[in-house]
């Protein structure tokens, strides 16, 4: 078992059978494997049946991260609210968590929220509204129909890692503005910014981990955010079999590293802090981590300045 915030988990044994912002209405939530449902009816209800699980991530060699980290950007700039520019200057720096920034299912929440962040969603939807005989990822269903039920299925798949968010390259106004102008919250809404040679900084952050107890297993990994449809809708007969199972660093990466296009203005450059032999393992109780002052990481600020 791992210490800090891993303690809880093991990357050998992750499963949920209960994940706390799944959508609303839902009648029954299922373990990740060996169910059984036979001669059920769900009635108006938002979703019928939902199978969480715990997404296992392979181990990342060298060979795998060198080509997720290809492309790296020189510069990245985070946006902050004001008040935070003094400490941040002088190298304060925080991490959040994947499933934290998960807004209320449904809504966007500002601009830190995304319905579906840490998280992918499968749905299947009987034509007929009815399975005479169904398989799926370890769901087996037979005579059950639905009614007035928006999704019959769902297979939602959950990964969580330290996660920081910035934009790439160097400051530029009009995406500032329209980060600024995204935030719902005028409270929150940023009116600075630091721009960081993400180099300098990496390898501050590493050095930083290293000597605190219980997360110098962890290494950072950035990438550049992809923007599309994440989730995924089908339409099925009443009896079909379904087996695809996604390459398993393929699945990380998408959960981790894809975004709505409505966040495309952002340009985002994603920061996690991973641990290599299991990724997305992270406690989903977690809260964040931060580094209250570094000089190695003020060192790292190229620009600053408010907008």
């Amino acid at each position: 078992m791992k210490k800090g915030p891993y303690k809880h988990l093991s990357t050998t044994a992750l499963v949920s059978t209960q994940f706390n912002r799944l959508p609303p209405n839902i009648s029954r939530t299922l373990p990740s494997q060996g169910n059984i449902i036979s001669g059920c009816s769900f009635s108006n209800c938002g979703t019928g049946i939902v199978q969480v699980k715990r997404h296992q991530a392979p181990k990342i060699d060298d060979e795998s991260l060198q080509m997720i980290e290809a492309d790296q950007p020189e510069y990245i700039t985070r946006h902050i609210e004001e008040r935070w520019l003094e400490a941040t200057l002088k190298g304060y720096f925080r991490f959040g968590t994947l499933v934290n920034y998960r807004a209320a299912e449904g809504a966007i929440g500002g601009r830190l929220g995304d319905h579906q962040e840490s998280r992918i969603q499968e749905t299947f939807n009987s034509r007929s509204s009815f399975f005479e005989s169904a398989s799926l990822k370890g769901i087996e269903i037979s005579n059950t129909s639905f009614s007035g039920t928006k999704n019959h299925i769902v297979i939602e798949t959950i990964v969580n890692d330290f996660c920081s968010c910035a934009s790439v390259g160097k400051f530029a106004t009009p995406r500032a503005e329209a980060i600024r102008d995204a935030e719902d919250n005028p409270e929150k809404r940023p009116s600075a910014y630091v721009t960081y040679h993400l180099a300098t900084l990496r390898k501050a952050i590493s050095e930083n981990l290293s000597q605190t107890p219980g997360l110098s297993n962890l290494t950072p990994l950035g990438r550049t955010v992809e923007y599309g449809e994440k989730d995924q809708r089908w339409k099925v007969e009443e009896n079909f079999s379904y087996k695809r199972d996604r390459d398993a660093l393929a699945t990380w990466l998408g959960i981790a590293f894809v975004k709505s296009p409505t966040f495309k203005h952002e340009e985002e450059y994603r920061l996690l802090l991973i641990d290599r032999s299991g990724p997305g393992a992270l406690n989903d109780k977690t809260e964040t981590y931060e580094i209250p002052e570094s000089t190695r990481i003020a060192e790292s600020i190229f620009a600053h300045g408010t907008f």
